[in-house]
């Protein structure tokens, strides 16, 4: 063996000693006894399941506020909301109620010493917050979450909100007197089946799918870094943005003028079409369209 390697290893093996001295001296001042682990993830997995429920008639306003959860929420033949949560030793919720106001919201993590260094981070998953709307309900439902997907299906809202990071959200059957308003980040944004009075969405890193939305007012939709798909859209004005990502669907050339723009990518709108993109408008219809991408194509065929 060579002398250079030889002072490498002794080296390396000098400072791995050292090491490990320096972090059983740190458990040590931690008031680290190694015996409790197994009972501290014990007590990590010990859920206890929740759920907190009004009678509809006293709840005006929803609110959530989430980490590392997903929220799912659907209609039912019930006559409360009702909100079925799970607690352990690191999540733990709050249920309050302020007037008309029904509020679930996670407290934040408090434990110190050693319980923190060896917190496990897959304890503080709960499968999921799932939440039971009554069909003939009309509420304003506010919904915020971190590293965890949103979905909402077949319920009917005064306003919705909903709010996520590294998660999907996911609306369909929806409808909404008020205005729709979807944000997440590293996540899909996927839209069907709504009407509203206006729908905005924003996303990053994640494709974005709106098909059979309508709204009274407009319909704003963007992305960053993925592809936009949609189809039967109605608004007094629609516009679809991305950058580094395709646009694909098809648009009522009767109800809408439509203008297209993107760069190094290829262009198609209906019966016009230009290699190497640029700017295309087609359509006669009063309401106006407008879709915009960079270093993606955009393909929009007439609809049927």
């Amino acid at each position: 063996m060579k002398k250079w390697l030889k002072v490498v290893l002794i080296t390396a093996g000098t400072l791995l000693l050292l090491g490990t001295g320096l972090l059983l001296a740190a458990f040590a001042m931690l008031g680290f006894d190694i015996a409790r682990i197994h009972d501290h993830l014990a007590e990590q997995n010990q859920y206890e399941g929740r759920t907190y429920s009004l009678s509809a008639a006293d709840v005006r306003v929803l609110e959530i506020s989430a980490r590392n959860h997903a929220i799912v929420l659907e209609d039912y033949e019930g006559d409360a909301v009702r909100i079925e949560y799970a607690n352990n030793a690191n999540v733990r919720f709050d249920e309050l109620r302020e007037g008309d106001r029904m509020i679930l919201r996670q407290q934040s993590h408090t434990q110190s010493g050693w319980r923190s260094f060896f917190r496990v981070s897959y304890f503080d998953y709960a499968a999921e917050i799932r939440v039971y709307v009554p069909k003939d309900a009309l509420l304003t439902a506010y919904f915020n979450s971190t590293n965890g997907g949103i979905n909402v299906r077949g319920a009917a809202f005064r306003e919705l909100r909903l709010d996520t990071q590294n998660g999907k959200l996911h609306v369909t059957s929806v409808t909404c007197e008020g205005e729709i308003r979807l944000k997440t980040s590293n996540g899909a944004l996927d839209i069907a089946q709504v009407r509203a009075s206006g729908l905005t969405g924003e996303t990053s890193n994640g494709q974005l799918r709106a098909d059979s939305v309508t709204c009274g007012g407009e319909i704003q939709l963007k992305t960053s870094n993925g592809a936009v798909s949609f189809s039967k859209l109605e608004g007094t004005r629609v516009a679809l943005h991305s950058s580094n990502g395709a646009i694909t669907g098809q648009a009522d050339f009767n109800a809408f003028t439509v203008t297209a723009r993107t760069s190094n990518a290829s262009l198609r709108l209906g019966a016009s079409s230009s290699a190497h993109g640029g700017t295309l408008t087609e359509g006669t219809g009063a309401a106006a369209m407008e879709l915009r991408t960079s270093n993606g194509r955009i393909d929009v065929q007439r609809a049927q």
